[in-house]
């Protein structure tokens, strides 16, 4: 699962961008603009919303309605409150663990910060199977 981590220290613009993204999925354009927002590094505002909207072919009077009504402010700030409880602090952390028998509660094991080679990753699938197994 994906969730939005907008790192405001670092770009004051993040959280928008993440809306911006969501605004763009409404029209199932989602990770187009993503990958364009990630593009633009630190170029981001307003006018760049717009103007990768426009790029992507996107209603603009739905992408602009969207944008204004702050539509994904909530969800984003969601993603944002559940990572922090998780103690994410980086882009990309996987979380890897499992599901409790019986239950919707995941468990969390450990977790893999940065980006990693497969080998990385699973090495800390084995490791994670070993102790589950157990």
């Amino acid at each position: 699962m994906a969730r939005d981590l907008p790192l405001v220290s670092i770009h004051k613009e993040a959280s928008k961008a993440a809306e911006a993204a969501h605004c763009a999925g409404a029209q199932n354009k989602f990770w187009e603009m993503h990958d364009r927002l990630f593009a633009k590094g630190t170029r981001l505002g307003a006018e760049t919303f717009t103007s990768l909207a426009q790029e992507l072919g996107l209603d603009m009077t739905r992408f602009e309605s969207c944008m204004k009504e702050d539509k994904f402010a909530p969800e984003v700030k969601n993603s944002l409150a559940v990572a922090r409880q998780a103690g994410v602090t980086s882009t990309p952390t996987f979380l890897l663990g499992y599901t409790v028998p019986k239950s919707d509660e995941i468990q969390v094991m450990m977790s893999i910060r940065g980006a990693q080679g497969f080998s990385n990753f699973k090495r800390a699938m084995d490791s994670l199977l070993r102790k589950t197994s157990k």
